[in-house]
C-alpha cells in the first residue's frame, strides 16, 4: 500500500521547507498538477513561504514530470542551466 503526503506527513513538508530557507540557494520547484503521492498544496506553500524558491507547475502531469513531460521539464532546467532563474520562471 502506498503513502502519500497528503497531510498525515506533513512533517516532512515542514522539515523539507526549513531547510530550503536556511540554504538561502535559489530552488527551482517542478511539480506535475495532477500529482497523487505530494499534493501541489506542499509546492504552493513552499513558494509562499520562502522567497528564494520559484514553482512551475506543469498541466496534464503526475510525481514524475521528468518522464511524464520530458520536453516541458527539459525546457524549464535548460532555461535555467543556460539564462539562470530569471528566464527559467517564463519558459512555457
Amino acid at each position: 500500500q502506498m503513502t502519500t503526503l497528503g497531510g498525515q506527513r506533513g512533517e516532512l513538508i515542514e522539515q523539507a521547507q526549513a531547510s530550503l530557507a536556511a540554504s538561502h540557494v535559489p530552488t527551482l520547484l517542478i511539480h506535475g498538477r495532477e500529482d497523487a503521492v505530494i499534493p501541489l498544496k506542499h509546492s504552493e506553500r513552499t513558494r509562499r513561504r520562502l522567497a528564494n524558491v520559484n514553482l512551475i507547475v506543469i498541466d496534464h502531469c503526475g510525481h514524475t514530470p521528468q518522464f511524464e513531460k520530458p520536453g516541458v521539464f527539459n525546457d524549464h532546467l535548460n532555461a535555467l542551466v543556460h539564462h539562470g532563474f530569471s528566464v527559467a520562471w517564463n519558459c512555457s
